[in-house]
């Protein structure tokens, strides 16, 4: 007879590689959770809200800050930078995709920071700075060190566009009937949707451009999100408060 304590071990390590390949296996079969984020405004208070959409739920990223602004994810999709209070003054934060590891880039350089704009491979932001009525444009790298100005004849130019110019998602009237329309370049309208709504800035188009992302615009700033046909148009908020800076995490 084989000793019992012979073959515990390799069963229990081929059981451990058995479990693990079928964690493998149901994760690349489950879709990654969508994420929103957008800033929401209460009083005085501007905080940054990430959504998880499949499950309609929120928090706040920023419960420690009174007042955030200017949101933007790394290309990557690992970081969040925005505009945040420093000292009387403005300064560009960072942290992770879920709130952790708030840190200020630029918090040892005099006057203020506004509007971060990611490196291409996400190592480092953009940002004007505003000190003594003189505006200039930076980069850093997100350790605070390497900071230098750069020139640049636009700083909107490092911008990326938030209105895709192939496709656009416009509130309109057609047939006696108000809606959302699909305008594709060169193409007629597509109606999406029969809806009353409309909406400020541009509707976002989920990474996967499976979804499509807004924030209306009257009587109440609430998000919608609907397919890309137009079909299980939504609205996933319902707090009332004024919204703005919708973004897909990438």
């Amino acid at each position: 007879m084989i000793p019992v304590w012979l073959v515990a071990p390799a069963a229990v390590t081929v059981l451990a590689w058995l479990i693990a390949l079928a964690t493998i296996q149901l994760g690349t079969m489950l879709p990654e959770p969508a994420y929103l984020s957008y800033t929401a405004m209460s009083g005085e208070q501007h905080q940054l809200i990430l959504m998880d959409v499949g499950h309609g739920l929120t928090h706040s990223l920023t419960p420690q800050l009174d007042r955030v602004s200017a949101p933007a994810w790394s290309p990557d999709g690992r970081l969040i930078a925005f505009e945040g209070p420093f000292a009387g003054g403005t300064s560009i934060y960072v942290m992770d995709a879920f709130g952790e590891g708030l840190r200020t880039v630029t918090a040892e350089h005099a006057g203020n920071q506004y509007l971060p704009v990611w490196f291409a491979d996400s190592s480092g932001l953009y940002f004007r700075n505003v000190s003594n009525e003189d505006m200039q444009a930076f980069q850093v790298q997100l350790d605070g060190t390497a900071l230098a100005p750069i020139y640049v004849i636009n700083f909107d130019y490092l911008v990326p566009h938030r209105f895709d110019y192939q496709r656009s998602v416009v509130a309109g009237f057609e047939d006696g009937e108000s809606g959302i329309f699909l305008v594709r370049l060169g193409g007629a309208p597509e109606r999406l949707v029969s809806t009353d709504i409309t909406f400020r800035d541009f509707p976002q188009w989920s990474p996967d451009d499976r979804q499509i992302a807004l924030i209306s615009w009257g009587t109440m700033t609430e998000v919608f999100v609907m397919n890309a046909d137009g079909s299980n148009f939504r609205q996933v908020t319902n707090d009332g408060l004024f919204k703005s800076n919708l973004n897909w995490r990438p």
